[in-house]
């Protein structure tokens, strides 16, 4: 059932990204770009998280449906852990890459939002990703910029760095 929890996050943070670029749901402008039409912005990415979504949906269908006896019959119903197991690894690294594309938007619509300033542990958050993820104003390559954050989600380094502020969460 975990891979069920796993899903359900990527569907809220892959549709807070999409609210994020589209200027009908927010103040912002559209794709989290000053020259929409122009550039493509965060379209891309949103689509990139929408499609990760997909697979997790795929990827989230029970590994139980079946059985295989072995053993002369005498063993029935043969575990499927090891695929159950395998699918969860493969959810929970499509959903890091889905939070690394959200954290990605987010602090993009946070330069919009200026001169608003964010929280003391939010502007931490965007110092982190703006040290290698410049701002975007025109369209480029994605990759080397969602491969920074997705490191700084697997390994832990937004929580660790957050908890440092405001104190351990409870997960």
């Amino acid at each position: 059932m975990f891979w069920f929890a796993m899903g359900m996050l990527a569907k809220l943070s892959e549709r807070r990204t999409d609210r994020m670029v589209n200027r009908y749901f927010s103040d912002l402008p559209a794709f989290l770009v000053k020259n929409p039409g122009l550039n493509n912005g965060y379209m891309i990415p949103q689509y990139t998280a929408a499609g990760l979504l997909g697979e997790i949906k795929i990827l989230s269908h029970p590994s139980s449906v079946d059985s295989v006896s072995t053993s002369a019959n005498q063993e029935d119903p043969v575990s499927l852990a090891y695929f159950a197991s395998k699918k969860a690894w493969q959810v929970a690294k499509k959903l890091q890459y889905i939070i690394a594309i959200e954290l990605m938007a987010a602090v993009q619509g946070l330069d919009f939002l200026k001169p608003l300033a964010p929280s003391s542990t939010t502007k931490k958050v965007y110092s982190m990703i703006r040290k290698e993820v410049p701002i975007v104003e025109d369209d480029r390559h994605f990759g080397p910029d969602i491969e920074y954050i997705f490191e700084l989600v697997r390994e832990g380094d937004i929580v660790k760095t957050i908890e440092g502020l405001m104190g351990k969460m409870k997960f």
